[in-house]
């Protein structure tokens, strides 16, 4: 629910979120931000009454402009999941959001201009990898099929608005085999998907972040071998060319969380490393200089694939693996207890930021584990 002093501010921060992702990064919103409670304080809640679907995994979670969080897919008890609903942050609710035409799981969503939300590629009912993309509208709280199909069936890919959301960028991710890919593909509304290039290397389970001058910095991920990547790449959406970074990350790792911060660095916590070790290894890897530094301490935790947010104050929420939760304070460079445990231990969740000093964490808890919000 939006609290003073958000209540002011809502309308302002509402916007700045969608225009910072259809920028395709978090944005510069120091001029909106304000800091509540010391550093690291905050707490866990409940949400009552539960999601529709309350044991998603493996799903997507969406801000949409309306400040509503749309949830798609992802995998339940019963298999891959079709419904989709929608978080009302006001009510606390969550109401029905139409029904995709293909369950699926390991997807991408991606916002874009004028509030629709492109779902592609990820994993079906069959275990393989996706070539359809659907289009959610949320004037009409339904989905339609996209213009055409991928160029190739991908799943654990990343999809990164471009050009303030007229374009998403789609790269790497694996095919219905598990083989890495290199392939890179560009989607427009008005065209659908087409090939746009190559990564330098086939990775999957790697991350993608927009940076101020139009360039994705593809991270880490997984290789053709199987291990790893430290490597890091520059992938131009004018160009459709990539290409190695002057210097990779000091960590090689895969599935791990990357937040871009105010200052356009970006923080790169915790992952899968070496022989599949959890990893609390952070560092902050600077686009401008293409090097990267290490964070002094750490994550307290020890996480496999953690999920993180930017919250409003420019600060970062990681949560995954186990009921802990911490933040990383980019003033001290540094991370520190969230305050609470969450209500119930989370993985393959998501982690969304909301327009009020909340955060909305949804399912990987298992049957009935439903959701909670962080508030701070």
């Amino acid at each position: 629910m939006i609290r003073s002093p958000v209540r002011a501010l809502a309308a302002a921060l509402l916007a700045s979120a969608a225009s910072a992702a259809l920028a395709g990064g978090c944005g510069d919103s120091s001029s909106l931000s304000f800091r509540t409670g010391d550093f690291g304080a905050g707490e866990f809640r409940a949400i009552v009454p539960s999601p529709l679907v309350p044991d998603r995994t493996f799903h997507t979670a969406t801000l949409l402009e309306t400040g509503d969080v749309l949830i798609a897919g992802g995998a339940a008890v019963t298999g891959p999941v079709a419904q989709a609903e929608r978080y009302r942050g006001p009510s606390l609710a969550f109401e029905p959001a139409g029904t995709l035409a293909t369950a699926r799981l390991k997807h991408t969503a991606t916002l874009l201009a004028g509030g629709k939300v492109l779902i592609a590629g990820g994993q079906g009912a069959a275990a393989g990898a996706l070539a359809s993309g659907e289009i959610y509208d949320p004037a009409a709280n339904a989905f339609a099929p996209a213009p055409n199909a991928l160029a190739a069936a991908r799943r654990s890919h990343t999809a990164t608005p471009v050009e303030r959301g007229q374009a998403a960028i789609l790269a790497g991710g694996e095919d219905a085999a598990g083989t890495p890919l290199a392939t890179v593909e560009r989607f427009t509304l008005a065209a659908g998907f087409a090939p746009a290039g190559a990564l330098a290397a086939a990775r999957t389970r790697h991350s993608a972040t927009f940076f101020d001058d139009g360039a994705i910095v593809i991270a880490g991920g997984f290789g053709a071998g199987g291990a790893p990547l430290a490597t890091v790449e520059i992938y131009d959406p004018r160009t459709g060319q990539s290409r190695l970074a002057r210097e990779g990350l000091i960590v090689a790792r895969a599935d791990h969380a990357a937040v871009r911060l105010r200052d356009g660095r970006i923080l790169i916590a915790g992952g899968s490393g070496a022989g599949g070790a959890p990893l609390d290894h952070a560092e902050i890897y600077d686009p401008a200089r293409e090097r990267s530094a290490a964070v002094a301490d750490g994550l307290l935790v020890a996480r496999a694939a953690p999920r993180a947010a930017l919250l409003l104050d420019g600060r970062v929420l990681v949560t995954g693996n186990d009921a802990t939760g911490e933040i990383f304070d980019p003033a001290v460079s540094r991370f520190a207890s969230a305050g609470t445990n969450l209500v119930l231990p989370r993985a393959n969740h998501t982690v969304t930021r909301l327009i009020a000093p909340e955060a909305l964490l949804f399912g990987g808890a298992g049957p009935g584990g439903g959701a909670e919000l962080f508030v701070y």
